[in-house]
């Protein structure tokens, strides 16, 4: 699903008390297609742009940017230009997909220049482009070269920008009378806001809607809207600003994008896959060495009854010690009485050592099944720097091989989800890195562990000194909303103090037992965990 022109003007009306004034003070390019803007205005907001193929985009990202060890040339330049520069405005071009950037920078010389950063969302030709202020084209990420077709717009520096012909379309925010309105020729509105247009009868009801930004699932389809609209039935999720929803729409089309994610999940996929075949080929030998355990029995009736046996016997019928039931005994006609007895003998001690062995086994492989089990969950919550960490995990299981020798920090929380309340501290562990650095260093023992009951889930750090039932519920969202049970009801949570945890000895990942646990019920809501945090 695309981006409109009406969530664009209402995301402009967003961005703009927020970053208006604000300082550029980092500028970092992820990958080819994804920058950050760091811009502070009495705190700090990340402005991702994301000019991917299939999710492009513009928003504020509560996500923390991964940074490569060798910048992107295009992040070089947009770094000499507009690094420390300050925005001064923030537009929408008429009704249209197109948001320009007005940013005051110093050059060289310490003269004052006017850029402009113009992010065009216009699915596969979505583009950003740097001009100085009388639109010259300084740099831009997707170059389109001159062309003998007219229609095509020449996208290289040192060109004019032009922005894209308006096609007879109309704002519909400068729409005063609706008789005889083509709802077809307003310009920058989805079909799906069109059909809500026709179901309130009025363009005016539509625009004068309040902001209530949605996620709706109709059918498996996912429709994401700054209004909750009346027209469509489904399933809804709120947010509080549209940022915060195009974050959750678009998280798993980012994750998908990556190499590390698709790759990561396709190598623990087929390693659980391998696993499982070694779990049913185990248990066959089992079931095999099993069938041996009655020959001491039979090998102690030999013995009884050796006298009976002769060299050339094929089997005998021998009654049990109880006398209450007869063993068919295959014999050996090559092997002596003897020989017969300590063939089975020795079955039997084969057995017993194969039993112990393959059991081990068993278990060994149900718990690396349990750990990647636990990886694929987690990979479904994490982010680039997390999705690193859990990578450099798996290196050091020699499950991945290790291109690139770069290690993780796990000792510091630069990489790991804090929320604060006025009275609280909340740390969410993503991986197992985390969560082993969390539950066994950084917590003290009078902190408080929060983790989903009997599934994978983040382990929840919370450091408070009044554990109400609000830091209850907002502890127990965040496990939630970090598990498989995040769109489930009335998922249990455990709850204890850290000197209640132990790790279990000689398990990979981050696996724990507790005590004196408590139990809440919980209905994932991020809704309801934004209205806990709110004004935090």
């Amino acid at each position: 699903m695309a981006i409109d022109g009406i969530l664009i003007h209402h995301l402009v009306n967003e961005f703009r008390p927020l970053l208006i004034n604000g300082r550029i003070n980092k500028i970092i390019q992820s990958n080819q297609t994804d920058i950050v803007f760091q811009i502070h205005n009495f705190k700090t907001y990340n402005l991702l742009i994301s000019m991917s193929y299939t999710a492009p985009r513009v928003l504020i990202s509560l996500e923390k940017p991964y940074a490569p060890l060798n910048p992107f040339n295009l992040c070089m330049v947009f770094r000499k230009y507009l690094d420390r520069g300050i925005i001064r405005n923030i537009e929408q071009i008429d009704n249209d997909r197109i948001i320009v950037f007005h940013i005051e920078a110093k050059n060289e010389m310490g003269d004052t220049i006017l850029y402009k950063l113009i992010v065009e969302i216009m699915g596969r030709s979505s583009n950003l482009i740097l001009t100085n202020e009388s639109y010259t084209i300084i740099e831009v990420m997707k170059k389109h070269f001159p062309s003998i077709q007219e229609t095509s717009r020449i996208m290289i520096p040192k060109a004019q920008y032009e922005f894209p012909s308006k096609r007879g379309l109309i704002n519909p925010f400068k729409i005063t009378d609706e008789a005889n309105l083509d709802i077809s020729l307003l310009e920058g509105v989805a079909k799906y806001h069109q059909v809500e247009i026709n179901y309130l009868n009025s363009l005016k009801s539509f625009l004068d809607k309040p902001i209530k930004p949605t996620i709706i699932e109709v059918e498996n389809k996912k429709i994401f809207t700054p209004y909750n609209l009346e027209s469509i039935d489904g399933n809804r999720t709120h947010f509080e600003n549209i940022s915060l929803m195009l974050e959750k729409y678009f998280e798993q089309n980012s994750k998908n994008e990556n190499p590390f994610y698709s790759t990561i999940q396709k190598i623990v996929s087929r390693k659980i896959s391998l696993l499982y075949t070694k779990i049913d080929n185990l248990n066959n030998d089992l079931e095999n060495a099993n069938s041996h355990l009655d020959d001491l029995i039979k090998g102690q009736l030999i013995q009884t009854y050796l006298y009976k046996i002769k060299k050339g016997m094929t089997e005998i019928t021998l009654p049990s010690f109880d006398n209450t039931t007869f063993f068919n005994i295959s014999l050996d006609p090559k092997k002596s009485p003897t020989d017969n007895m300590q063939k089975y003998f020795k079955n039997y001690k084969k057995s017993i050592s194969a039993n112990h062995h393959i059991n081990k086994q068993l278990e060994i492989t149900r718990n690396e099944i349990s750990y990647l089990e636990t990886i694929l969950s987690q990979l479904e919550f994490v982010n680039h720097q997390e999705l690193q960490e859990i990578k450099q995990e798996l290196i050091q299981h020699s499950i991945i091989k290790d291109d690139k020798k770069n290690k993780i920090k796990t000792n510091s929380l630069k990489a790991i989800t804090k929320y604060e309340t006025e009275d609280a501290k909340f740390y969410v562990g993503k991986n197992n890195l985390q969560n082993n650095f969390l539950t066994h260093q950084f917590a003290r023992k009078n902190d408080y562990w929060f983790h989903v009951k009997d599934m994978p889930s983040a382990h929840i750090i919370l450091q408070t000194n009044n554990l109400n039932e609000r830091n209850i519920r907002i502890a127990a969202h965040l496990a939630a909303l970090n598990s498989k049970y995040e769109k489930s009801s009335s998922v249990a949570v455990d709850y204890t103090l850290i000197k209640n945890i132990k790790k279990i000895p000689n398990r990979p990942g981050c696996f724990v037992t507790y005590t004196d646990q408590k139990t809440i019920y919980i209905d994932p809501s991020l809704d309801d965990l934004h209205k806990l945090l709110k004004n935090q």
